[in-house]
């Protein structure tokens, strides 16, 4: 199984956070998200390959850094999301890779117990199959493990977990989901930023969570930011 973990360009990172964080810190932390879910993508033993997928010199030091695939959208010959990674897919296809995961970098909070319960729960049954880990609104799609992953048509935007599903239904996929509060910790919005911290407290701390303490980024924070109608947790149009 290879992973496949596109990284937009860091100049946009996170601009649902502009009102809390300025490009700067947005950008730190993206790169410490990022970091987190490659460390934990690098040590699991059932990802033969990792491949990020980002025209942005940021992503191509991760790349090093991690010892990870590099494609840009210039070599794949395509832009927008869903066509980079349909274009990432059709380039696994081409090494006869059709078990394909694709992750984003804004799940801080994964892990090795919740990643292989994941691959696990994909490789138990056989045949054309899509497993599937959520956000937490059961909206956007954080994690998909989809074999073969060449037949399939990838669908990101508002509502991809049921789009997902919806494609996977049709083109007579086994589904599975897995609701993981970790892997559904995605941060968009400075109501996940505060969902992140919280599920944070007394865990060995990540990356990301040492990241926003470094630059003050606390729940008190955001709090003394918004008022508390605006932090209420609310559905939003998820883009992952």
């Amino acid at each position: 199984m290879h992973a496949i973990v596109p990284i937009k360009n860091l100049s946009d990172a996170k601009e649902r956070l502009s009102t809390l964080l300025d490009k700067s810190h947005r950008q730190g932390l993206f790169r410490a998200m990022s970091f987190d879910v490659l460390s934990v993508l690098k040590k699991q033993p059932g990802i033969s390959g990792i491949v990020i997928v980002s025209d942005d010199p940021v992503a191509a030091r991760l790349a090093e850094d991690h010892g990870t695939e590099l494609l840009t959208e210039n070599e794949l010959n395509v832009t927008g999301l869903n066509s980079v990674i349909q274009a990432a897919v059709s380039h696994m296809a081409l090494r006869q890779i059709q078990d394909v995961m694709i992750i984003h970098a804004d799940v801080p909070l994964i892990n090795a117990v919740n990643l292989s319960q994941l691959i696990t729960m994909h490789q138990k049954i056989k045949g054309p199959r899509l497993t599937i880990a959520p956000d937490r609104h059961h909206n956007g799609s954080n994690c998909i493990i989809c074999s073969p992953a060449s037949s399939f048509t990838f669908q990101y935007g508002a509502d991809s977990f049921n789009k997902h599903c919806a494609q996977a239904d049709a083109l007579r996929f086994e589904i599975q989901v897995l609701d993981d509060p970790d892997i559904g910790c995605d941060i968009d919005y400075p109501q996940d930023l505060a969902h992140f911290l919280e599920r944070s407290k007394g865990r060995s701390a990540t990356r990301t969570g040492k990241y926003l303490s470094k630059n003050g980024i606390t729940h008190a924070f955001i709090k003394n930011t918004y008022d508390q109608s605006t932090l209420q947790d609310r559905q939003y149009e998820w883009v992952s």
